[in-house]
């Protein structure tokens, strides 16, 4: 699985479907993802959208309750509506079975939809 994040980075571009009632939790995969093959892993199982042009992540509804954003960066957000007025466990429940959901498919895979170009941080500049 991936590793989850404590706090919400501010830098990640969500897009406005994220309301204040959503509970959202970050997780980092720890590689690069190429963003088309994530969509061809993710469709046959998952209602998926994706336009390179407009925006940098894969939005995958996981259910009823439950968004999902995967990015190039191999950041995942997971996202739950109505989160604040239902039990914590129950939303962590969510949270986790969207998660092992989505990102199960993309780990069976990730030899396939890695970005082997792709480097979390930028390289420092010899002088």
């Amino acid at each position: 699985g991936g590793r989850p994040a404590v706090e919400y980075p501010q830098s990640l571009d969500l897009e406005p479907r994220i309301g204040l009632d959503m509970v959202r939790r970050i997780f980092d995969l720890g590689v690069g993802l190429r963003m088309e093959r994530v969509v061809r892993l993710l469709s046959p199982h998952f209602p998926v959208e994706y336009d390179r042009e407009l925006h940098p992540w894969v939005h995958v509804t996981a259910s009823a309750k439950a968004h999902v954003w995967v990015y190039h960066t191999g950041k995942v957000c997971v996202a739950v509506k109505g989160g604040g007025q239902r039990p914590s466990g129950e939303v962590a429940e969510e949270v986790e079975e969207a998660y092992r959901a989505v990102c199960g498919v993309v780990w069976e895979n990730l030899a396939d939809c890695v970005d082997m170009m792709f480097h979390s941080k930028p390289k420092k500049q010899k002088m």
